[in-house]
């Protein structure tokens, strides 16, 4: 192992003037980061507990290995080994206590039971059309038959054909009328109510989340205090893999915000545009909660389109691009390493030869002239010398750089990127909240 690349996870202390580092700054991040994420619970009427939903894996600890905690963004702003798990959810213990329709899962549930009854009213429909339209050819064959005096055998074949159809088209019928009742029942009786819980639940874990960034945006303003004290402690190999971590989780956060807010449209105006189809399933004098589900989508959708998300994605894609330019300085400073190893290891096969051949001739250098071998070992070992000192210097230059230049994105791109999730979460949660018009203003 090279002396030059330490495996100590030490590193440069920026300290700031109310005393805070660079470390704890880090830790205090992503401590908001895992209290936001205990908010999960307030929409636990739309995860799937049955098919294990992804964010209650996350939430209990069930973790992606290979991508590691993505509610500690941060952690790795420590460069040391600190880890600590989010709150845990054991068997949804945290949503006992909710009635049907909204326990935990219960959206999901009531949309694959809606899908369900959907695709069986489908294949009901197309074939009491096929079965009516051969019905109504078998009634113009008997009656044809009789009025022609057939063969009495024929025209009770074509009638008993007659009522085995008529007798289909009945059942058909009895069945397209449950089907609907029952998806007009689920809409009023689990739908509606699990909307009304679900944007009750997302308005408090927006409130909870802007809290978070708040704090978050107040923590992120000390890193302007922060300056690096210049100490030469080496980089370490962990040093550059969290970078690279860091990196990594940055760019799952990024493309996780872009997927909740494409999703989330969606999810809103497919059940907008459903909820006007599914009003043609009922009769004209039938009374329905199809208003205020289309009231809530219409509310919820503007709210969505009027929500500052293209600024805070660009703020977290900010903060992706000044991870990368991080990672490829370090890049550059560990090609330099390498070069400084790779003389280093020469000049110390040098200064061992050097070593023999003085040993070789016992101290005795009185008849040896400048071409001597030992007088051009020695030149070239002072060479090489000067080449790794000159090299050891640009390795140092090259890690200072990288830390002021760290510093430096930091504190550029931190306090913007929390300010923009506040607003964000902030403008979120108001938008909810006016369809749920009891809640409380956000500050």
């Amino acid at each position: 192992m090279s002396l030059y690349r330490k495996e100590n996870t030490a590193m440069p202390v920026a300290v700031g003037r109310s005393g805070k580092t660079l470390e704890g700054i880090g830790k205090e991040l992503d401590d908001h980061f895992l209290k936001a994420s205990g908010c999960i619970k307030e929409i636990a009427v739309i995860l799937d507990i049955s098919g294990g939903d992804t964010l209650l894996r996350q939430n209990s600890g069930h973790l992606d290995r290979k991508r590691g905690n993505s509610a500690k963004v941060f952690s790795v702003l420590s460069w040391s080994r600190y880890s600590k798990s989010p709150p845990s959810t054991k068997d949804g213990a945290e949503f006992s206590g909710r009635s049907e329709p909204c326990k935990p899962g219960a959206h999901c549930a009531t949309l694959k039971k809606l899908y369900a009854a959907e695709k069986k009213l489908f294949k009901a429909l197309k074939e009491e059309g096929i079965v009516a339209l051969e019905f109504d050819r078998k009634s113009m064959l008997l009656r044809k038959q009789e009025d022609e005096n057939l063969d009495v055998v024929k025209i009770d074949k074509t009638r008993s054909s007659v009522d085995k159809l008529e007798s289909d088209l009945i059942s058909l019928r009895q069945c397209i009328s449950d089907t609907t009742s029952s998806i007009l029942e689920m809409i009023d009786e689990e739908l509606l109510p699990q909307l009304v819980a679900l944007t009750a639940g997302l308005t408090q874990m927006w409130r909870t989340m802007h809290e978070s960034h708040k704090a978050q945006a107040l923590i992120s303003q000390h890193l302007s205090n922060l300056s690096d004290n210049h100490n030469m402690i080496l980089n370490s190999e962990y040093h550059h893999q969290a970078t690279i971590q860091f990196e990594t989780e940055a760019s799952y956060w990024y493309n996780s915000f872009c997927k909740l807010v494409k999703f989330q449209r969606e999810y809103v105006r497919t059940l907008y545009e459903w909820i006007k189809l599914a009003e043609s399933l009922k009769d004209s004098n039938e009374c329905s909660n199809h208003s205020s589900i289309l009231a809530i989508c219409d509310q919820w959708e503007r709210g969505l389109n009027e929500s500052p998300d293209k600024e805070t994605s660009e703020a977290i894609k900010s903060l992706v691009s000044c991870i990368r330019s991080i990672t490829g300085q370090q890049i550059q400073e560990d090609n330099i390493l390498k070069r400084l190893e790779k003389l280093d290891r020469k000049f110390q096969k040098c200064l061992n030869s050097l070593a023999e051949m003085q040993q070789r001739i016992d101290g005795d250098m009185a008849d040896t002239s400048p071409r001597h071998p030992i007088h051009l070992k020695k030149t070239e070992t002072e060479a090489l010398k000067k080449q790794v000192e000159s090299a050891k210097a640009n390795y140092l230059d090259a890690v200072q750089y990288s830390r002021a230049m760290t510093l430096d994105h930091l504190q550029k791109t931190l306090p913007p990127l929390f300010q923009s999730l506040m607003e964000f979460s902030n403008a979120s949660a108001q938008a909810i909240e006016a369809i749920n018009t009891t809640g409380k203003p956000v500050e």
